[in-house]
């Protein structure tokens, strides 16, 4: 399993780079003003400011965005948190699990962690919330189901949310909005995905872009549904995507792409646009 992961991890990056070698494709000014940028747990480089914290979300709000992506997880005591890791080890050098901390433990050891609850009250209906539910043992799923509709209550489903997985299970488990909030993420399972979101009618798929052709782009559009892709981290990429029609542009270079979103949105194309 473990050499299925590291041979698709290579895969993916030889994607990259032979993507953002290619001349870009050319798109039209209103498609390209239209795209929705979401920045992948935020702004960030790790040093300075970290993933998934405010501080990572606020750039972008600033820039003008459209949505950020991140991941919950739960205290202890059951209070859902935003990170990644199941514990701070990567970032902060704290080995310990979050679900092992009630939420005073977690906000003294990992201060920058921000609760769902901040995340949503200042941000909630001013960026697209695109929000991972990780997969984690021993979750108490009625209480998650409970805490996370009073979370997302006072927003709009779809318009303001929407919910993702890579595993389809907790879509179906965690199911407390309408189904078409739900957006499983595919990897080299993708058929499979494909074949999981029409079965249970929810509102498209996600998944990197190499694994996401056309015809499926097309497929779920014939079907109202809509695609996420990532990782769109180089113009080439966000000029292909935005020709392809994709939906969501999930990226870890988010800011530097909304400059070039916005600059078109403003000002419409001066010259000859990019193209293939």
């Amino acid at each position: 399993m473990r050499a299925l992961a590291l041979m698709e991890r290579w895969l993916l990056r030889r994607a990259d780079q032979w993507v953002a070698r290619r001349p870009p494709r050319r798109v039209s000014a209103r498609r390209l003003a239209a795209a929705r940028i979401v920045a992948h747990r935020g702004v960030y480089d790790n040093r300075r400011v970290f993933e998934n914290t405010m501080a990572a979300f606020e750039p972008f709000q600033e820039a003008g965005g459209w949505g950020i992506e991140f991941d919950v997880r739960w205290t202890r005591d059951g209070v859902p948190v935003v990170s990644h890791d199941p514990d701070g080890q990567r970032l902060f050098g704290v080995q310990r699990p979050i679900v092992d901390m009630d939420l005073a433990t977690l906000q003294r050891l990992l201060p920058q962690v921000p609760t769902l609850a901040a995340v949503i009250e200042r941000f909630g209906g001013q960026l697209h919330l695109m929000v991972e539910i990780k997969s984690e043992p021993h979750s108490d799923l009625r209480h998650q189901r409970k805490i996370l509709h009073y979370h997302f209550e006072s927003l709009t489903p779809g318009r303001d949310y929407h919910f993702l997985s890579l595993d389809p299970n907790m879509l179906q488990r965690l199911r407390f909005s309408p189904a078409y909030t739900g957006i499983p993420i595919a990897q080299i399972n993708l058929r499979r995905v494909n074949r999981v979101a029409q079965t249970n009618a929810w509102g498209g798929i996600a998944g990197h872009y190499a694994l996401i052709r056309r015809r499926h782009i097309e497929t779920m559009h014939r079907r109202g549904r809509q695609v996420g892709t990532g990782y769109i981290n180089s113009p080439s990429c966000l000029y292909r995507e935005v020709a392809r029609g994709v939906d969501w542009l999930f990226s870890d270079q988010a800011l530097a792409l909304q400059k070039i979103v916005t600059r078109y949105a403003n000002i419409g194309w001066r010259g000859n646009p990019p193209r293939s």
